[in-house]
């Protein structure tokens, strides 16, 4: 018992210490946890027509964004300007930096905001840049931590190491814990108690776990040097690495053997294999000593630069036949990554911790570095392959089916970027003229298909009604007609009149039907839809709540309580298609 006592005790401390060594970002996390607390509570408790409520909860994406990117900027801050540094120049600095955090983070979540319900080029960037700071500021924690530990990096890594793996396995369990304790206390007394047990994950993550991550980068005092550690990683782990390059060049000697083209996955395994190897002979070496199997394990590395050439020739062979994209590029920066981490473990491994400082290049010069950036690179590319073979077409000439499939492939590549939208418009392969032209070559279009799926879902639209001067109340359903699959399918666009959308009284035992112009309404959800293109059933629903209410005639009033409609449309096969599939309107009749 006091084995445990201890253990715990010591435990909380490194929580403590962590708490001062970051009090302003675990102040951070605590107050986002709370935040996510309360937005479960009032999403799951609030109905749907408390649109006060409900515009609240629109931005707690918003505001976990914020938070995210500023805790990320404060650990930043506090991992250069540590506490222990009591100056008042650093004191001033230090809260600069957070107001400057906090402005930044603000910054690029308004941006995202405010242009987020538009696909436009503004938008990408924010988010592209929004991207980039976090891998910057995370890749500068881990930096500045390792400076402040006053350690080697390689044992730094090995005490960071343990320190998630503990914190993880300590979380782990808590979570079981609380899940059996709330199932029975469920079981036994209650009927459904999923919010609570929702409440208590994110407190449990928010208020135990990343406060126990944030911890794990301070605390250089777990024990590294146990046998258990040991016999992990030097054993078990390094034996399955192993296994697993033994593995891999089985499969280069069949494709050597066989002549065949490398499969798609071999540069994901590899590379994969490349990242947890290197990292599990970087705590290897930790351990090192004087026997043969030790000397067997400093040479491990060594064992990876035959698979980097047919990493390289992987990717160069796709790049060729299909052009450069984003995850291609960052593919063959990979490459060169892997080659300079060879090259600084052989020649300079007491300088491995810049490493780091060669991953932050990387990032910048993917995503910022203006012409040679990642984005630019391979918009560029791809362009230039679309234009080429769709100029090819327009003036005559035939194209081989290996041309088509690039233009093909560029131009679905080039579709969903906001920059590229002119051109997309402008060599549009989907284009009936267009699609006429290909006939004249001899080409498999069967694949010739862009079809895009739209859904927009509003209901429960309706709350308090006044009924005061009206002497009758129905319940009333689409017509069953556009339930019906066949019709949904096969009908076509003009098959939903919204102009003359067909109802019938639930209360109407012959079900007459009578029509009803919605097409107002209607109008006003696919344009919302479209300018809101990632908006939820919620916020279209608030959005679309100020409009349900349809006059038919002095005598009867329709209220829309339920809209929700699907379809299909594009090109398929190289003909325009369209094809409902769900639609479902209901609402509520008031008569005089």
């Amino acid at each position: 018992m006091k084995y445990l006592k201890d253990k715990l005790a010591l435990f909380f401390n490194i929580i403590k210490q962590s708490c001062y060594n970051y009090r302003v970002a675990v102040a951070s996390v605590v107050a986002a946890t709370v935040f996510e607390t309360i937005c479960c509570i009032l999403n799951a408790m609030t109905p749907y027509g408390e649109s006060s409520v409900r515009s609240f909860l629109r931005y707690e994406s918003d505001v976990l964004r914020f938070l995210i990117l500023f805790i990320l900027a404060v650990m930043f801050t506090e991992s250069i300007l540590s506490y222990e540094k009591k100056e008042r120049r650093i004191k001033i600095i230090r809260i600069l930096c957070f107001v400057f955090a906090a402005v930044i983070s603000a910054v690029f979540v308004a941006v995202q905001e405010a242009t987020g319900s538009v696909s436009n080029i503004i938008s990408a960037w924010a988010v592209r840049y929004y991207i980039i700071c976090i891998l910057l500021l995370v890749l500068g924690i881990i930096y500045f931590s390792h400076k402040k530990s006053g350690i080697g990096f390689i044992e730094y890594m090995m005490h960071v190491a343990v320190n998630f793996c503990v914190t993880t396995a300590i979380y782990i369990i808590l979570c079981i814990g609380v899940s059996l304790i709330l199932l029975i206390l469920d079981l036994l007394f209650f009927d459904g108690f999923s919010l609570m047990l929702q409440c208590c994950y994110i407190l449990l993550t928010g208020l135990y776990y990343v406060p126990g991550c944030i911890a794990a980068l301070s605390n250089m005092d777990s024990n590294i040097d146990d046998e258990i550690t040991r016999v992990l990683t030097t054993k078990v782990l390094t034996s399955m690495t192993v296994c697993a390059m033994g593995i891999v060049y089985a499969y280069l000697l069949k494709i050597l053997v066989t002549w065949q083209m490398p499969s798609n996955e071999i540069f994901g395994i590899v590379s994969g294999l490349f990242c947890i190897g290197m990292f599990i002979w970087v705590i290897d070496y930790y351990y090192r000593d004087d026997t043969k199997y030790a000397l067997f394990l400093q040479r491990l590395p060594y064992g990876m630069i035959p698979m980097i050439p047919v990493q390289a020739y992987s990717m160069c062979v796709r790049i060729y036949n299909y052009g450069m994209t984003t995850g291609r590029y960052m593919g063959m920066l990979l490459v060169v990554f892997e080659i300079f981490m060879l090259l600084i473990c052989r020649f300079r491994r007491d300088k491995i911790e810049n490493v780091i400082l060669v991953l932050c290049i990387c990032v910048v010069v993917a995503g910022c570095v203006p012409g040679v950036n990642m984005f630019s690179v391979s918009n560029r590319w791809q362009r230039s392959m679309l234009v080429s073979v769709y100029d090819k077409i327009a003036s005559g000439q035939e194209i081989t089916q290996n041309e088509y499939d690039r233009m093909e492939g560029a131009y679905k590549y080039l579709r969903w970027k906001p920059e590229m939208k002119d051109i997309v418009e402008k060599y549009d392969i989907y284009a009936e003229d267009f699609v006429q032209m290909l006939s004249i070559s001899d080409l498999d279009t069967t694949n010739l298909t862009s079809l895009n799926s739209h859904y927009i879902h509003c209901c429960q639209l309706v709350g308090e009604l006044d009924v005061d001067d009206y002497s009758r109340f129905d319940m009333i359903n689409q017509d069953p007609l556009y339930e019906d699959s066949h019709y949904k399918t096969e009908a076509g666009e003009s098959a939903v009149d919204f102009s003359a959308f067909r109802f019938y009284r639930r209360s109407d035992a012959e079900e007459k039907i009578f029509e009803v112009d919605i097409s107002d309404f209607a109008d006003k959800c696919f344009t919302y839809k479209e300018e809101h293109p990632d908006a939820a059933q919620e916020e279209v629903s608030d959005a679309m709540r100020p409009y349900q209410q349809i006059v038919i005639d002095d005598e009867t009033v329709l209220y829309l309580n339920h809209f929700e409609v699907g379809y299909d449309d594009g090109v398929k096969d190289g003909e325009e298609y369209f094809k409902w599939t769900t639609v479902n309107i209901s609402g509520m009749l008031l008569s005089r």
